[in-house]
């Protein structure tokens, strides 16, 4: 079962990284077998099949960037044509773009995910999970939360379009919250 189960994992990761030039259908397909085998790696083996599925995603990964990076062609180098930090005038609201991302991202990122992993916790509770467990839930969630808000933030292309993560995410945790 493992050995199928990392096979699926090889594939998935393949299709995510064919759905990197923009086939969103590739991509959901590759994150839904990786998810797949892994929930069932981790129903055979526990932890150690769940270690065993990632390791082998990871493998897989860093192949596909490698093979990635090899066939890329290299562009030649040329300098801007015009720096932005040495335009006059441009200074201040530079920094006050790069403050604002900062804000978004860390800590706007941080208070999303720690309300998202107290609304697991809540939910576990009131789920019959004991008091350690659910505990255990969220310690384990918030930095994984955060990690993948971060990233899912940094994609987007302007301050504007930066807020809207988190606000989903701690929406999604206040539900959690809130729900009976």
């Amino acid at each position: 079962m493992i050995g199928t189960a990392i096979l699926t994992v090889a594939v998935g990761v393949a299709l995510v990284r064919l759905g990197w030039n923009r086939r969103l259908a590739l991509a959901i397909a590759g994150w839904v077998l990786i998810a797949v085998a892994i929930v069932a790696c981790a129903r055979e083996s526990g932890a150690w099949g769940m270690a065993v599925c990632a390791l082998a995603g990871m493998a897989t990964a860093f192949a596909v960037l490698l093979w990635s990076g090899r066939a890329t062609p290299v562009r030649a180098w040329r300098p801007d044509r015009q720096r932005l930090a040495a335009t006059p005038g441009q200074e201040p609201l530079m920094v006050v773009r790069r403050a604002s991302v900062f804000l978004l991202v860390v800590p706007g990122g941080g208070i999303a995910s720690l309300v998202f992993a107290v609304g697991v916790q809540v939910a576990g509770r009131r789920a019959g999970l004991g008091e350690a467990d659910a505990t255990a839930c969220l310690l384990l969630l918030l930095p994984l939360l955060w990690a993948s808000l971060l990233a899912w933030q940094m994609t987007r292309d302007n301050p504007r379009r930066m807020v809207i993560p988190p606000l989903l995410v701690a929406a999604f945790g206040v539900l959690l919250c809130a729900a009976r």
